[in-house]
């Protein structure tokens, strides 16, 4: 073999052993890894909320749900049953606060899970009058009260976005 011929032969398998020290030992399946090198999770939880549970009540809509995982970008450490009991405690706290409110504004909850500490919510308001301080107050006293859910490991935070519009005027009966 010439000399350039071996010095070319060299360094393409000191190339490919290089490239083939990287390799996984196995392939890798679509879920594991994106064409971009992120990880690809899939439909996450794809929770269901139909039977009989509406999202919206008189004139508060839960506009936005959202879970995610700083230890698990999958999620997978969050039970879609503990989302579900959640769900079904924050939004009657939310349409029961707000059901005569006269303004709209936006309510954002975000509850922080693990698997050995109570719940902690944060809150954060959008456009709200002053008007709506007490309503404010009152839900956030309540949904803060909502602390036994927990992930089943590491941090799992879920968000509720609540639309707050004003309140139809109560019809009242005709005296006969």
């Amino acid at each position: 073999m010439c000399m350039p011929c071996y010095s070319l032969h060299m360094i393409i398998a000191s190339i490919l052993s290089l490239l083939l020290a990287g390799a996984p030992a196995q392939p890798a399946t679509p879920q594991q890894t994106a064409p971009d090198g992120q990880q690809q999770c899939g439909t996450g939880l794809n929770i269901q909320l139909a039977n009989g549970r509406p999202a919206k009540a008189s004139n508060v809509a839960l506009a936005k749900s959202e879970e995610t995982s700083p230890d698990d970008p999958c999620v997978r450490n969050f039970k879609p049953d503990e989302y579900i009991r959640l769900h079904e405690r924050i939004v009657p706290v939310a349409t029961k606060a707000f059901a005569d409110s006269q303004a709209t504004y936006g309510v954002m909850v975000q509850y922080a899970l693990t698997p050995d500490k109570p719940a902690a919510m944060r809150m954060r308001v959008t456009s709200a009058s002053a008007t709506e301080k007490d309503r404010l107050a009152a839900f956030y006293k309540q949904a803060s009260a909502l602390t036994d859910f927990h992930s089943t490991s590491g941090t799992v935070l879920v968000m509720f976005e609540f639309d707050i519009t004003p309140a139809s005027p109560r019809k009242h009966a005709k005296a006969g």
